[in-house]
């Protein structure tokens, strides 16, 4: 089973999928879900939406590129990237 999720204006989409086990997964520093938002203002502007604290990123490769790390409402890591995806 799964859902996607369409992403307005990109032609892009989320899609995420789940099978087996019913447990619910726990969060892990390293367990993120990592969008290019294509440069600073749109971290910014979407960081401050989230509303949620900025947190030091697990990994600091994100940190080097300048991008931010905010926790999802069930206490997982979303990393915003300041630059476009290759």
């Amino acid at each position: 089973s799964g859902a996607f999720l369409d992403v307005p204006g990109t032609n892009a989409h989320l899609e995420f999928t789940a099978g087996g086990d019913d447990s619910l997964p726990e969060p892990h520093p390293e367990s993120a879900l990592v969008l290019y938002l294509g440069d600073a203002a749109a971290v910014e502007e979407t960081a401050g939406r989230c509303g949620g604290d900025v947190l030091p990123a697990a990994n600091p490769y994100w940190e080097q590129v300048g991008a931010v790390t905010v926790l999802d409402p069930d206490g997982f890591r979303v990393v915003l990237v300041p630059a476009s995806w290759p």
